[in-house]
């Protein structure tokens, strides 16, 4: 029977008995992909790693395959994962301090509305229109509140709060503001003598200011959930390795 002994083959004239290897290159892992060299026969090739966000699970791959928008390469980019997910909760230390700075700041003006109420009937709160300045402290303590609506799973219903509901009592306290300016203002001109300002300043002329514009400011809210409502947006630009879900205002000019 005929065999061989490859111990005493001399593949070398150094003497060594390694076989030698007649590729040109070795095998690319998983993560890359074959690039061929320029000028070079086509057994000689580099291997590059796979592109930010693409993957190869096949030894020798010549292309990567992109992770679908959902998912992102792991480390040894041979396999999609799930993208973590992000937006501004209640257990985040930044949720934590907006939320308790709302609370707090909305304590505020409560506690002026109550004084209001028990001393309601003292020069110095008429003087200051009790009703205008009710109004102006409740609407300046959801305006503090309004902005728990930023903090928690960005829904679509949360969305379309948001924005509405801050701008409808900012609008109030700004008009109430308005109001009493206007009001101010008035009050100094009606007591030159035969100035006709007299009947403006009148309760009811306050009222009237910040019954428009608060009327205008929901019409413009109407139009604009109605025309082109807020969404719920995973922006996945910021950080290509991360879900960010937000709000999408859908609309420039709001």
């Amino acid at each position: 029977m005929f065999s061989i002994n490859t111990s005493l083959i001399r593949w070398r004239s150094d003497g060594r008995h390694e076989v030698p290897l007649s590729v040109c290159s070795k095998s690319c892992l998983p993560g890359f992909r074959k690039v061929a060299r320029r000028g070079e026969p086509i057994c000689c090739f580099q291997c590059t790693p796979c592109a930010q966000g693409e993957i190869s699970n096949q030894t020798d791959s010549v292309d990567c395959t992109k992770c679908p928008w959902t998912m992102w390469p792991n480390t040894q980019k041979d396999q999609c994962v799930l993208k973590a997910t992000d937006y501004l909760s209640y257990e985040e230390p930044l949720g934590k301090a907006l939320a308790c700075t709302s609370v707090f700041s909305s304590v505020i003006p409560v506690s002026i509305f109550s004084l209001f109420i028990h001393y309601k009937n003292t020069p110095i709160v008429r003087a200051n229109n009790y009703t205008l300045s009710c109004v102006l402290l409740i609407s300046l303590s959801l305006c503090f509140l309004s902005s728990l609506a930023f903090i928690g799973y960005p829904q679509t219903e949360k969305c379309l709060l948001q924005q509405a509901a801050f701008g409808m009592v900012f609008t109030i306290c700004v008009s109430c503001i308005l109001a009493k300016t206007i009001m101010v203002v008035f009050a100094f001109m009606a007591t030159k003598p035969g100035s006709s300002l007299k009947k403006w300043t009148n309760p009811r002329v306050s009222y009237m200011i910040i019954n428009v514009c608060s009327f205008l400011q929901l019409i413009l809210c109407i139009v604009w959930l109605s025309r082109s409502p807020p969404f719920t947006q995973y922006n996945t630009q910021t950080q290509p390795d991360l879900i960010i879900v937000e709000c999408n205002e859908n609309s420039t000019t709001a």
